[in-house]
């Protein structure tokens, strides 16, 4: 009883520091399974890790979540995200994509991106979909 209690409270933690991005309110996230690491302060969500938001939708193997340093990295081969949004029009996947509290989505190996019909391709993409910069650097 104590870990399912432990596991809504961190879930919630986590799910309250990442809605501090627009683009992540109303976060849910299915897995099939989940660990709560208490001593490093972080969530796992292994196998089949599917996000969805009022403007987002990212497909992953594994999601991991950092309350200590506020991110999620999302790996997979490839991880997916893609906007459901009609006023930004973006699509992705890389090895891995961060999510970070300052609203910058990184793209990290083999990373792509269409973005307003316009093709991008490289080792590391930065996007901030709220403002909608591209760049390969920070």
């Amino acid at each position: 009883m104590n870990k399912i209690l432990t596991f809504f409270l961190v879930s919630f933690a986590c799910i309250s520091t990442l809605s501090a991005n627009a683009f992540l309110d109303n976060l849910i996230i299915n897995s099939n399974s989940v660990e709560v690491k208490k001593n490093s302060s972080q969530i796992v969500f292994l196998n089949n890790v599917q996000i969805e938001t009022e403007f987002l939708s990212i497909k992953a193997d594994i999601a991991l979540y950092d309350n200590i340093k506020k991110i999620m990295s999302l790996r997979g081969n490839p991880s997916l995200i893609q906007s459901t949004s009609g006023e930004q029009n973006f699509n992705g996947n890389a090895e891995e994509i961060v999510f970070y509290s300052n609203s910058k989505i990184h793209l990290l190996g083999n990373a792509s991106m269409d973005y307003d019909n316009i093709k991008i391709s490289s080792s590391s993409i930065i996007f901030n979909p709220q403002n909608g910069m591209v760049s390969s650097d920070e």
